[in-house]
C-alpha cells in the first residue's frame, strides 16, 4: 500500500540509487519480547543531547561502519519488524528463484505494498517453512538471535511484520546485507523506492538503500522505523532508527525519524564494505 495510515498495516520505504552496493554473503539478528519495545531498556544507554532534542517521545539509533559492532543509543531497542521485515523474505523468495526479481518482489520493495508481500511469504510454502528459510537469511547476515513470527498474532496484521527484531540485530544484518546470497536484487529495489516515501535515510548521505516499516501498537500509537545502508563521506554506514512520537501519530514519526537520520549522517564514521 502506498496510501495514508488510516489505510495501511506495514509500510516500507526505500531511497534513490546511484551506484550499486556489492552483493555476495551474510549474518544473523535478535528476538526480543514485544513488551520491550514500550517499555524503558533497563541497559539503554544515555540519548545525546544533540538527538534527544530532536524528537518529542522516544528514539533508538544503531550505526556505525561494516565489520564494527554498533554504537546504539537511545532508549527505544526493539520492536515489531513491521515492513522491514520484507526485506528478508524477499531475498528468501530471490533465493528460490535463482536471484531473480519478481513483479512481486518489486512491488513489496519499492512500494511496500502488503500484498505482494504476502504473496511472496505464501510463495515459500507452510508459514514454518516460510518462517524458516527467512530466517536463514538473516543468520546468513550476522543475525543469529532473531526469530521470524510466523503466526498471526494480531488481526490484520501480517506474522512475519510482527517479528520483533532489535535494532542491534537489524544494523547487523544491514552491514552485512549486500553480501548476503542472493540479496543483489533485492539491494537494488531498496535503491528504488517511490519518490512518496522517500524520507528518513532516503534524504541523507548518498546511494540510500533502505528500508520502512510503521505501524501501530494496540493503543493506536505508531512505531516508524527504518534500516539499511547510506555513504557518507567517510565511507559507507549501516543504521538502524526507530521512534516513538510523544503524540503517537506516523505523520509526526516521519518528520521525527528524518531528523534523526540527519543526525546519523552528521555524526557517523563511515566504512568499507568488505565481502
Amino acid at each position: 500500500m502506498t496510501r495514508g495510515p488510516s489505510a495501511l498495516r506495514v509500510f516500507g520505504v526505500a531511497g534513490s540509487a546511484r551506484r550499486p552496493f556489492p552483493a555476495a554473503r551474510g549474518l544473523t539478528c535478535a528476538a526480543i519480547a514485544a513488551a520491550a519495545l514500550w517499555a524503558p531498556a533497563a541497559d539503554a544507554a544515555p540519548t545525546p543531547p544533540g538527538l534527544a532534542k530532536l524528537v518529542s517521545g522516544r528514539v533508538g539509533v544503531a550505526f556505525g561502519p561494516p565489520g564494527r559492532p554498533p554504537t546504539v543509543v537511545g532508549d527505544l531497542r526493539s520492536g515489531p519488524a513491521w515492513s522491514t521485515m520484507k526485506v528478508p523474505v524477499a531475498i528468501a523468495v530471490s533465493r528460490r528463484n535463482g536471484g531473480t526479481a519478481t513483479n512481486d518482489m518489486t512491488a513489496a520493495i519499492t512500494r511496500s505494498d502488503n500484498a505482494a508481500a504476502m504473496a511472496l511469504w505464501s510463495s515459500l510454502g507452510r508459514p514454518s517453512r516460510a518462517g524458516a528459510l527467512s530466517r536463514r537469511v538473516l543468520v546468513d547476515g550476522g543475525d543469529r538471535t532473531t526469530v521470524v513470527q510466523t503466526r498471526v498474532v494480531r488481526s490484520g496484521f501480517t506474522p512475519f511484520g510482527q517479528t520483533d527484531w532489535s535494532l542491534a540485530a537489524q544494523q547487523t544484518f544491514a552491514q552485512h546485507l549486500p553480501c548476503v546470497r542472493r540479496a543483489a536484487p533485492v539491494v537494488r529495489l531498496m535503491g528504488q523506492i517511490d519518490s512518496s516515501q522517500r524520507w528518513g535515510l532516503g534524504t541523507v548521505g548518498r546511494d540510500q538503500r533502505f528500508k520502512a516499516g510503521w505501524g501501530p501498537d494496540t493503543r493506536g500509537r505508531y512505531l516508524v522505523r527504518q534500516f539499511g545502508l547510506i555513504r557518507v563521506p567517510s565511507g559507507t554506514v549501516a543504521v538502524a532508527i526507530a521512534v516513538m512520537p510523544a503524540d503517537g501519530q506516523f505523520a509526526t514519526g516521519v518528520t521525527e525519524i528524518t531528523r534523526v537520520a540527519a543526525w546519523v549522517a552528521k555524526n557517523a564514521r563511515g566504512g568499507r564494505l568488505a565481502c
